[in-house]
């Protein structure tokens, strides 16, 4: 009797173990981010626990965000996904552009750059809506390193096939037939070259990353995209106006 009764305890505390490590799962799995910005807000009030939320010096400070979060970090991923959900909505005036992805770690801005390569060359917006984004958080000559690849793109000969030029297509050789076609073949590099001259004309500039700056204009007013070269000429002028000694 004794044995029995002890296996049955047993089977009763196993029992009960099981039932609350079960619940727990129920839970955790309920409570579970299941969106992009159900994600990100769990690691913002994560980051909030630890001081470094938005309301702390570290949210205002682009520098001092980039310093508190290491590469990879969860919100790193958690705002590279929120993109992908916004590029896939095709909503250009989407809030959470500003309101969630305008400050953007050294980490996010790897991930993000990882994303734009694999977008098609013919998916021009939402390269272009990336290069803005990236373009808004110039810190490193990495990110000058970027805009340079963009700009040195081969030119996209049509929305349907940046490669082949088809018929009644307009191409970067014939842009004046249709302009806003014509934008839209150049919009990662309009985009890119936007986003250096708002660097230029910025106070927070530093030597090393305005050369870069330069060099990228160099590099634009030589592209084969006539409507690229024209706008890197542009800046180009404009910026050696202004710091003419």
């Amino acid at each position: 009797m004794k044995r029995i009764s002890i296996g049955l305890v047993i089977c009763g505390a196993v029992g009960l173990v099981v039932g609350v490590l079960l619940t727990r799962e129920r839970t955790l799995s309920h409570n579970e981010p299941k969106t992009p910005e159900q994600l990100l807000s769990a690691v913002e009030k994560s980051r909030v626990l630890n001081g470094v939320g938005r309301g702390s010096v570290a949210s205002q400070s682009p520098a001092l965000a980039n310093a508190n979060l290491p590469i990879g970090a969860p919100v790193d991923f958690a705002k590279a996904q929120l993109l992908e959900s916004i590029l896939k909505s095709k909503n250009d005036n989407d809030p959470r552009l500003d309101r969630d992805l305008k400050v953007l770690s050294e980490g996010a801005k790897a991930i993000i750059r990882d994303r734009y390569a694999k977008y098609p060359t013919e998916r021009r917006n939402e390269r272009g809506t990336i290069v803005f984004l990236l373009g808004r958080n110039l810190t490193s000559e990495a990110d000058f390193q970027f805009l340079s690849s963009v700009i040195g793109e081969a030119p996209c000969l049509s929305l349907a096939d940046c490669k082949t030029e088809l018929p009644g297509s307009t191409s970067t050789e014939n842009l004046h037939h249709d302009v806003g076609t014509g934008v839209t073949l150049a919009y990662p590099q309009l985009v890119a070259l936007k986003a250096i001259e708002t660097y230029l004309s910025s106070a927070n500039q530093s030597e090393p990353m305005t050369a870069a700056a330069i060099r990228d204009l160099e590099a634009a007013r030589r592209s084969q995209v006539s409507r690229v070269a024209v706008m890197a000429e542009d800046i180009l002028s404009k910026y050696q106006r202004t710091h003419r000694r």
